[in-house]
């Protein structure tokens, strides 16, 4: 059985290796359906099966206390700090909201050790957060910000935790 990205048949080679999705099974299954092997093509297979997948990321800036307290709340909550960031800019996202930016802190000039760096999956998720973020008049790094500020004094984590706590 072939992936979906094989069977819509019209993704070229290019187009694959740039797929997130993509596997080393799915380039096999291209090259072998279109007859290509070629030592280019093999080399090329093996480079692309040695590549580290690529870094993607979203910064945002705080103050030293701010960042502080972040951490604070991600080790009380047993997560690490990428993947609570990571946590709230996925849940902006699917909500397609940003906090109120006027009432915050983080657009201001921050010094750059006080960094919160949130990994995502696929690099879609980051061009509809800076879309996001540019709907909202910030870029994508004060919405970043603005989420992560926002979260210390919304605490959305705890109670969404408390909630499926008392349910069980």
């Amino acid at each position: 059985m072939c992936s979906p990205l094989i069977s819509r048949g019209k993704l070229s080679y290019a187009k694959l290796l740039a797929e997130p999705a993509a596997t080393a099974l799915d380039i096999v299954d291209i090259l072998w359906r279109r007859g290509k092997w070629c030592v280019y093509c093999l080399r090329r297979l093996t480079a692309w099966l040695r590549m580290p997948s690529p870094k993607i990321q979203q910064h945002g800036y705080m103050t030293a206390r701010q960042h502080a307290e972040f951490q604070a709340y991600a080790h009380e909550h047993e997560l690490q700090v990428a993947s609570l960031g990571r946590l709230l800019l996925i849940r902006a996202i699917r909500l397609r909201r940003l906090p109120d930016h006027s009432l915050l802190t983080s657009e201001r000039s921050v010094p750059k050790p006080n960094k919160i760096t949130a990994h995502l999956s696929n690099p879609g998720l980051k061009l509809t957060f800076a879309e996001l973020a540019r709907e909202a008049g910030l870029t994508p790094g004060a919405a970043a910000a603005s989420i992560f500020e926002a979260e210390l004094s919304e605490r959305w984590l705890d109670r969404a935790l408390s909630l499926t706590q008392n349910e069980s």
